[in-house]
């Protein structure tokens, strides 16, 4: 069969020979004296609240007014989530805007507004703060400011949203404010996803410089979803002007929420007005509240002026009765909503993905916007990606068997003497059957095992299994052997008491949550002391998420369980790795969490990587100035709902012949602290053991990291002066301009203060790595057309890597292998007419109606942006960016995939965030 074969990256550019796109935008603000107002009503009810719970912290009402600023004005380019209101920044400042508005009708807008705030503050706001007997008087004095025009401020600027030059900006404002929320008011209304209608806008904040349209409620395996189109702008390196990405995705509606322990207490929803405001949707949250669901005050707004049917507030908006006139939905989301009806499942396919792109590129072409089209195809340098195969059922069950000895032909009669449990206790079915292969299958894992660190690291030979259940521990016992080898222990202990459970069951039940994490700290801290674990040992602790309470009830295990679990353990040098219980028969579900789990313990949690010594042998040979040592600078923030904020600057370092690992630090106490090098265990030790947090200023901030950078690549090229350093600019390029996409075209990359690259460190190579690229497909045209005369074509996805041209430094867009293979080219929604099998000859009968796949998950495959900074003279760009391509590989992840989104030198620090919670 004769195939035509192009790549599409979704991504649009603007045509040099189009006129330029100009915007005269209004942006709104609140003033100072109004804020002021406002803070200190949120202030007192927060403290009246606070008398009754040290650690509560009340919000103002804003999402009943954010409904009615919506409601109002229909031609928000941008606007907030919280429209300025959820936190009070410094008020000796001006304000920052929370809206941006066409200039048209400036007037209008400011009694729009007006009108709003009086019905918001006369309302919600002072049922808020009467209930609360917070600053009553403040009301009053709004109504003053609002009658004497003194709620708010407006800006006029001009913006030239294309072209435009990443150097500078034109006006007050940038146009990443407003140029994604533009587009996508382009595209409400028109039909972007085949057959299924037009597509409504949401409004996005002009923050996080996205927007989004998507298509109305529809109906399929069981359940309802829309396809959804996100709009975002982006820059190349160094390169003039944006180019806009389209991502897909499909949004699936829920139909019951988690009434008893749901893992978050928020979760959004939409309405559709299709008969109001054909155009349009609105958000709303549902919150739990006291053990019920409640939906925001945003929605009785919505549910008055978009004449929505009554009665269907709070959880009872999921039995919203959805028809021609209006759809009311709340989203999917894992343990708070869920589609328990539906067999719907995530993802959208490259086809639905590229005939919505399609639509997208015609309807804007008006506006002098193209499909991107400045990047190719190069073949990266060959590299076989070291493999690690699932252990299956038949593997784990006959290696099981060959451990106790047992040669038994009865499978089931052999399981239980095993495990001294029945087999059904284990598998629903019959048992499988055991692979009399095994042996091979287990030593081709033992031998990619013996390429690692970890086969050297007699530090990390013994993992102690904790656990209220003794069932499990043979399959612990069998997996580890299997993976790990024979040399590695396996011990068995009971979980220590008042370790886990919820709070009712434990000592100091109703104290705050430091209180109860320092008495399950000491508990751990007894335990550790009374069986004598030794330093650095791996501890796999499984632990239920609900526990029976004697009531007939269920409860969760209190929040700080696992915080303070790997508080204690990790203060002596251990590392710790959850691993849920299996449940009765689904042994299909439960071995593949527990040989990720083994993974991890040994490898994720010691930064152990695989292939790194192959892919240097691939790509550089054995050249003298072939690096030693792959290196990785980036930052970690952890923020949780109790806690504020913590940040850290983090660089490791991975020997290529050993894949041994070792990480730094830099962060703020009473003066700037940076850590000496230490194993990258001892790093999750040290993170565990102190808070972290990085200076105040960005002044400061920016002094830090500059001084991070010239000590660690101080330290590294006197190791190797050939190395490879990795920096993830999505996080650092804010505080080093010579990271961002402008900084990126001066040549002298100047790291701090009289400090250049390329005069300190000149055989240096670094690559910049931001998770930032278009999604890219591969369309195949068949050589046959349908009836209608349309070429018979189908969408794909295989590992690639692109070169971009137009940028400062070399550039490649890096795909990873597509995650899931389901019938390539079918859609999620529609039949479409797809090549029978790939050996078919070229007659038409090869080719068939394929019918929709709503129940597949589709999951787009990952890309990444590589920026190659500085290299060696002899080195070439494809010979770096392949070598960044294979470190994409090497790490297994919570799917057993290999393929991650960054190169493991980056990829690894993400696993001490775990620590930093503690």
């Amino acid at each position: 069969m004769t195939t035509a074969v192009r790549d599409v990256a979704f991504a649009l550019e603007f045509s040099e020979d189009a006129p330029p796109l100009v915007h005269n935008v209004l942006a709104i603000r609140w003033t100072t004296d109004v804020l002021r107002i406002l803070k200190q009503i949120r202030d007192e009810a927060t403290n009246r609240a606070r008398d009754k719970d040290e650690e509560a912290f009340v919000h103002l009402p804003f999402a009943s007014l954010r409904a009615q600023l919506q409601l109002e004005i229909e031609d928000w380019t941008a606007l907030k989530d919280d429209i300025g209101l959820r936190s009070f920044p410094d008020l000796t400042k001006e304000p920052g805007p929370w809206g941006f508005l066409p200039c048209q009708k400036g007037q209008d807008y400011s009694e729009c507004v007006r009108d709003a705030f009086a019905r918001w503050s006369e309302g919600a706001l002072s049922h808020f703060s009467q209930g609360r007997d917070a600053y009553t008087l403040g009301i009053s004095a709004l109504r003053k400011l609002n009658e004497s025009n003194q709620v708010i401020q407006f800006a006029q600027s001009q913006v030239q949203v294309f072209p435009w030059d990443t150097a500078g900006k034109s006006g007050a404002f940038s146009p990443f404010n407003i140029t994604a929320g533009w587009l996508a008011s382009q595209l409400a209304g028109k039909e972007l996803f085949p057959e299924l209608g037009p597509v409504v806008r949401v409004v996005g904040s002009p923050e996080g410089n996205k927007a989004e349209v998507m298509t109305r409620p529809h109906h399929a395996a069981g359940g309802y979803f829309s396809l959804v189109c996100e709009i975002s702008l982006e820059t190349l390196p160094g390169a003039t002007k944006p180019i806009v990405y389209l991502k897909f995705k499909r949004r699936r509606w829920a139909d019951s929420l988690n009434n008893r322990y749901p893992a978050s207490p928020t979760i959004g929803g939409y309405v559709f007005p299709h008969h109001a405001r054909p155009n349009s949707a609105y958000r709303f949250s549902v919150m739990r509240r006291k053990d019920a669901w409640v939906t925001d005050l945003g929605y009785p707004v919505y549910e008055h002026a978009l004449d929505l049917v009554i009665g269907y507030q709070d959880e009872d908006v999921l039995r919203y009765p959805c028809d021609e006139r209006a759809s009311v939905v709340v989203m999917v989301k894992a343990e708070v909503a869920e589609a328990s009806r539906s067999n719907l499942q995530a993802g959208v396919p490259l086809v639905d993905q590229a005939d919505a792109f399609a639509s997208a590129a015609n309807a804007l072409e008006g506006f002098g916007l193209r499909p991107f089209s400045g990047f190719s195809a190069r073949k990266p340098i060959r590299h076989k990606t070291p493999p690690l195969s699932v252990l299956k059922a038949e593997v784990a069950v006959a290696r099981l068997l060959a451990r106790h000895g047992i040669d038994d032909t009865d499978t089931e009669s052999a399981i239980e003497t095993a495990t001294l449990a029945p087999s059904n206790r284990w598998f629903r079915l019959q048992p499988p059957t055991p692979d009399p292969a095994h042996d091979r299958v287990v030593q081709a894992i033992q031998t990619l095992v013996k390429d690692t660190a970890y086969a050297t690291d007699a530090g990390r030979q013994r993992i102690y299994f904790l656990s209220y259940t003794a069932d499990d521990i043979e399959w612990v016992k069998t997996t580890a052997s299997a993976i790990l080898g024979d040399n590695t222990e396996v011990f068995s202990a009971p979980l220590p008491l008042n370790t886990h459970g919820p709070r009712i069951l434990l000592p100091v039940d109703t104290g705050s949550r430091k209180q109860r994490f320092d008495a399950r700290v000491r508990e751990w801290q007894k335990f550790v002391d009374q069986i004598g674990v030794p330093d650095r040992a791996m501890i796999l602790i499984q632990a239920p998420l609900f526990y029976e309470t004697g009531d007939g009830q269920r409860k969760p295990d209190d929040n700080v369980n696992k915080l303070a679990a790997r508080t204690a353990l990790s203060s002596r040098g251990c590392t710790v790795q959850y691993l849920l219980p299996s449940e009765p028969g689904r042994m299909d579900r439960f071995l593949p969490r527990l040989q990720a789990s083994v993974l991890d313990l040994a490898f994720g949690h010691a930064g152990f990587v695989w292939g790194l010594r192959q892919a240097r042998e691939a790509c550089f040979g054995s050249h003298p100035g072939a690096p030693q040592w792959a290196c990785a600078v980036s930052s970690l923030q952890v923020h949780t709902e109790w806690d504020r904020q913590q940040s850290v600057l983090v660089a490791t370092r991975l020997e290529c012949a050993t894949g041994e690992s070792w990480v730094r630090f830099a962060h703020a106490e009473a003066e700037h602290v940076m850590s000496p090098w230490m194993r990258f265990d001892q790093g999750a030790k040290y993170l565990a053991s102190r808070r972290v947090e990085l200076p105040r200023t960005h002044a400061d901030q920016r002094m830090l990291l500059a001084n991070f950078f010239a000590d660690t690549f101080d330290d590294i090229t006197s190791l190797d002066p050939s190395a490879v350093v990795f920096i993830d600019s999505t996080r650092t390029a804010r505080l080093a301009s010579w990271l961002g996409d402008v900084g990126v075209r001066t040549p002298q990359r100047q790291i701090a203060a009289g400090v250049v690259l390329s005069q300190r460190w000149p055989m240096l190579r670094v690559l910049r790595v931001r998770e930032q690229a278009p999604a890219i497909g591969q369309e195949k045209f068949h050589g046959h057309s349908t009836e209608y005369g349309m070429p018979i074509r189908s969408w794909t996805s295989t590992q690639r890597l692109f070169e971009v041209e137009g940028t400062s430094a070399p550039t490649f867009w890096s795909l990873a292998k597509p995650s899931t293979h389901h019938k390539r080219g079918a859609s999620c929604y529609r039949s479409i007419l797809l090549p029978a099998s790939s050996k078919a000859n070229e007659a038409s009968e090869a080719f068939a109606m394929f019918p929709a796949q709503p129940d597949k998950q589709h999951l787009t495959s990952r890309a990444v942006e590589f920026v190659i900074l500085q290299k060696q003279p002899q080195d070439s760009n494809l010979q770096l960016a392949s070598f960044a391509q294979h470190l994409r590989a090497g790490m297994l992840t919570a799917r057993n995939e290999p393929w991650v989104t960054t190169p493991t030198p980056l990829r690894i620090i993400e696993k001490l965030s775990e620590y930093m919670r503690a």
